[in-house]
């Protein structure tokens, strides 16, 4: 469903019935309306629609041709293109671009960037993340790849300390059951001498 946006107090002597400096989120479908009586505009049926980005005011991001004058009014969606003039930004920060709105009779220049209405186009941290998925797949497969081949490499050494730290382990219990077996044996070689001499003494008596 199309949200309203807030419209000027008095829209009989502007262009712009919609107000400006308005947020478009990505994804969302907002209502943007227009003065139809407004000259020169009032002087045809047909209009195109354009938008554009503050990164770029020579292409569009949105444009569409031969709209009914009679309504004054447009439904936009902005998608992933919309914000493919620019997508530097940490995505953890989410993005907040100027864009620029214009009609215009069918056939006609644009207006100049002053002459249209501002509008500020949003994208959540998450959404930004998944556009910039979108507009550029292998750079972010590439970091993604990068990322798990990091993680492997952690979990090898983790696994690797933790089986040299397991025979180290180990060997000093066998270490330790060695030393043990052989004052056992020492024990038993003092025992059988003490035995040997204790009869000796006996038969020399």
């Amino acid at each position: 469903m199309s949200s309203e946006l807030a419209t000027v107090s008095d829209c009989s002597a502007a262009q712009y019935c919609t107000a400006s400096d308005q947020a478009l989120n990505y994804g969302g479908q907002y209502i943007v309306h227009w003065n139809n009586k407004f000259s020169p505009l009032n002087s045809q049926s047909l209009v195109t629609v354009s938008v554009y980005s503050t990164y770029d005011l020579t292409t569009p991001i949105f444009q569409r041709t031969n709209i009914d004058n009679e309504n004054g009014m447009i439904s936009l969606q902005p998608d992933a293109q919309w914000f493919s003039r620019y997508t530097g930004s940490s995505s953890a920060a989410g993005e907040n671009q100027t864009i620029f709105f214009a009609v215009y009779l069918q056939g006609n220049d644009p207006p100049a960037a002053n002459q249209m209405l501002q509008l500020n186009l949003t994208a959540t941290p998450e959404q930004y993340q998944q556009i910039q998925q979108i507009l550029h797949p292998s750079t972010t497969a590439s970091a993604s790849s990068s990322a798990s081949a990091s993680d492997s490499a952690s979990d090898a050494a983790r696994s690797s300390s933790t089986g040299a730290s397991s025979s180290d382990s180990q060997t000093q219990t066998d270490t330790a059951s060695d030393a043990a077996s052989l004052e056992d044996t020492d024990s038993d070689l003092q025992s059988n001498d003490d035995s040997t001499l204790e009869m000796e003494l006996l038969s020399s008596g």
